[in-house]
């Protein structure tokens, strides 16, 4: 398998994970729960290194081919992981419910138009 395709499935697994969760969490809930608040974290830093990666390692410029403010997961994992400080639980809850969705429709469509296989 190729390189680019597990970091594809990374992000998709996640991304699917995150729309199960947002279906079943409240706000109130999710600031109640700091195991939830830990996992979406926690997705988003797989989803933003998994991407970070994709874009170091494929031929293609992707960020040249699609431009795109979706690019941006990847400073969001960095400030996950590095600035974790700065992350307030309205941050992550708002990235999951207003980005995410928009970033996943983005990345599939990156996926079918460059990496699939059945072209």
């Amino acid at each position: 398998m190729k390189r680019h395709h597990l970091f594809f499935d990374c992000i998709i697994r996640e991304l699917e994970y995150l729309r199960i969760q947002l279906s079943n969490v409240s706000f109130e809930e999710f600031q109640r729960n700091g195991t939830v608040q830990r996992a979406w974290t926690r997705s988003l830093e797989i989803i933003g290194q998994a991407t970070k990666d994709l874009l170091s390692t494929t031929t293609i410029d992707l960020k040249e081919k699609y431009p795109s403010e979706h690019w941006q997961i990847v400073k969001m994992r960095d400030l996950l992981a590095k600035q974790y400080h700065r992350i307030s639980e309205e941050i992550v809850w708002d990235t999951v419910n207003n980005d995410i969705p928009s970033f996943a429709l983005f990345i599939q469509d990156v996926y079918v138009r460059e990496f699939n296989d059945s072209k």
